[in-house]
């Protein structure tokens, strides 16, 4: 435990939070440009390497609800 306030705690991260949603609004923004897409295959392939690495009941059943925002996140990689 570090004896920093939780302000100060958060004040540090406020850089890198700001950093990571500047770089996904910009790959976003390179996805839509150069129409990039992304197979259902590739979803569906991101989904079983998830479900893998997270195999409790409660993140399996979230990542089947999440497909559709994967498929923009991976999208936005391939833009990378």
């Amino acid at each position: 435990m570090t004896k920093q306030s939780v302000e100060d705690f958060e004040a540090g991260l406020k850089p890198q939070a700001e950093r990571r949603v500047a770089l996904a609004l910009l790959l976003t923004a390179v996805a839509e440009a150069e129409q990039l897409q992304v197979s259902d295959e590739a979803v569906e392939a991101e989904v079983t390497r998830l479900k893998a690495q997270y195999p409790d009941a409660a993140t399996q059943k979230e990542l089947d609800n999440l497909t559709p925002k994967l498929k923009s996140k991976i999208t936005s990689n391939q833009a990378r």
